[in-house]
């Protein structure tokens, strides 16, 4: 993949994961889109324009941009990821109890990171159906 797409404008720690891992990416080489969930109508334009189908992925933090947001989802057609067959990583930063209602609609593509042990345990007692493997933190050598 060598298309990432990001969520700003939304929760602003979040936004902040996002744009430092954005700007590393974009470092290494990789092409980055920033959708704005402050404005999603603009964004979505140009988030159409950005995706190239078997390149492109979502990474996202607590669902920002799987919770049918009106940039990237349409009743009755679906997400803008699945359209395009975007993968979409998730990585859940809050206790995954927050996330039962969520699960319920998510796109074909969608994989869950958990960044706590606790948490991807959770994930296997009480959210069997979902797979959420457990990544490490960045500050850990």
């Amino acid at each position: 993949m060598k298309r990432i797409v990001l969520l700003v404008g939304g929760v602003e720690t979040l936004a902040y994961f996002s744009i430092q891992m954005g700007n590393e990416w974009k470092r290494m080489g990789y092409k980055v889109f920033y959708f704005d969930l402050e404005d999603e109508r603009n964004s979505a334009k140009k988030l159409r324009r950005f995706i190239k189908p078997g390149e492109t992925v979502l990474v996202t933090f607590n669902f920002e941009g799987l919770e049918k947001e009106a940039g990237v989802y349409r009743e009755g057609i679906g997400y803008v990821w699945d359209e395009y067959a975007v993968p979409c990583y998730n990585i859940a930063v809050d206790h995954p109890y927050y996330y039962h209602e969520r699960l319920a609609d998510l796109p074909e593509k969608y994989y869950h990171i958990s960044i706590d042990r606790l948490h991807e345990a959770y994930f296997k007692h009480f959210l069997s159906g979902v797979y959420a493997p457990w990544i490490s933190s960045a500050c850990r050598k």
